[in-house]
């Protein structure tokens, strides 16, 4: 179980967080590099695994229309322009 003080520093973002373990850093930090997935090119399997989960909630369209338009505000069709704001 956590001790008080360790839930407060978790859950508080202005305070530095440390864990405590049974390892050296460089033990604990090639541990953690080793358990860290990492996509790669070449490894298909875990690529198309992830584009079959992450695709059905990709709007393409919505995403060209953003990364296409020569508004580079992002509006909403017939909301107010990049352009006639910066004129107000």
């Amino acid at each position: 179980m956590l001790q008080p003080f360790l839930k407060i520093l978790f859950t508080c973002s202005s305070h530095p967080v440390s864990v405590v373990v049974k390892h050296s850093t460089h033990e604990a930090m090639q541990m953690i590099h080793d358990y860290t997935p990492k996509f790669n090119i070449d490894d298909k399997h875990r690529v198309t695994t992830a584009v079959q989960h992450y695709e059905p909630y990709i709007d393409f369209d919505e995403l060209l229309r953003r990364t296409s338009s020569s508004d580079s505000s992002f509006n909403e069709p017939g909301t107010i322009k990049l352009e006639d704001l910066r004129r107000v």
